[in-house]
């Protein structure tokens, strides 16, 4: 920060400086990744049905978008969605990132997530994708 931010401080509270929920992101990642040529994961976040709700009626924000995640399909737990601006950097592979969103979108989600521990893990048919899970 500048000198002329001095004496700035942290006001906390509703000012989006609190933790009001939290919970698991299910990263896919495509199988030609390599740190040297590094593609676009598909970020899944997983919310409860009420964080859900909470999230709609403007409860709480997950990012400084002014959008909310696109609801990509839910089971009677859980709602999956993609992150708000998840693929504005472009790395290779944004596009195809974008059409699976829009088939998942259109079509629903085909599979389930398990949790195991603190990690969440989505269990799918689909063939050429690694799952992991992050916070």
């Amino acid at each position: 920060m500048t000198d002329q931010w001095s004496g700035y401080h942290n006001t906390g509270g509703p000012n989006g400086d609190e933790t009001i929920t939290t919970g698991p992101i299910i990263s896919i990642r495509h199988p030609q990744w390599t740190s040297a040529d590094p593609r676009q994961d598909i970020p899944i976040m997983v919310f409860t049905v009420a964080q859900w709700k909470a999230l709609e009626k403007d409860k709480f924000s997950v990012s400084a978008a002014p959008i909310k995640p696109g609801e990509l399909g839910r089971n009677r737990k859980y709602v999956f969605a993609l992150p708000p601006r998840f693929d504005y950097a472009f790395p290779t592979g944004y596009e195809e990132v974008e059409q699976i969103g829009w088939e998942l979108a259109s079509h629903g989600m085909q599979g389930e997530v398990r949790m195991m521990g603190r990690t969440a893990v989505f269990v799918t048919t689909a063939k050429g994708w690694a799952a992991r899970s992050g916070q």
